[in-house]
């Protein structure tokens, strides 16, 4: 199992006057706040190394994100959450992967009691076909990966701050 820890160290108040000598007390407070929001860990069940890298560079520019433990398929995905040792507030989903693909790991997660998260497809297809099925599986959101890691950011983030 590889695990990915995304660190969110966020510059300090002093460090932000510094770099930005004209902002507001109100800006620092507003990035403080950021801080004290209720962060979150996830399970990205990813294969393709190079997607993941560009999904986990996007994470990190998200303050409510604590922690990430990749799974390269829905089978390692199925052993982190039975083990219990890692329990997600939201699961990324890709949908072609060896062993298992997303669409078995949506179906059997759905079917387990213990799962209490909700799953994102994070897919490269805009097929209408796998979106349909997908949310038939039990996908609560639908996304397309994205090519730059600042547009990745921006999809991502629209999710995270719904959890």
């Amino acid at each position: 199992m590889l695990v990915e820890h995304v660190l969110n160290d966020r510059l300090s108040d002093v460090a932000e006057k510094e770099r930005n000598p004209e902002a507001s007390p109100n800006s620092v407070q507003e990035k403080n706040a950021d801080k004290d929001e209720a962060r979150i860990d996830i399970l990205l069940v990813e294969d393709d190394d190079a997607d993941a890298f560009i999904i986990l560079e996007a994470l990190k520019n998200i303050p409510k994100v604590k922690s990430v433990v990749r799974a390269i398929d829905g089978v390692e995905a199925l052993e982190i959450v039975d083990a219990r040792n890692f329990v997600p507030h939201l699961a990324l989903v890709d949908l072609s992967m060896p062993r298992m693909n997303g669409f078995a790991l949506l179906a059997d997660l759905k079917a387990r009691i213990q799962v209490d998260f909700p799953s994102v497809v994070l897919t490269s297809s805009r097929a209408e076909m796998d979106v349909f099925r997908a949310g038939k599986n039990g996908a609560w959101k639908y996304i397309t990966k994205k090519e730059k890691v600042n547009m990745m950011t921006q999809s991502l983030r629209r999710i995270v701050k719904k959890i």
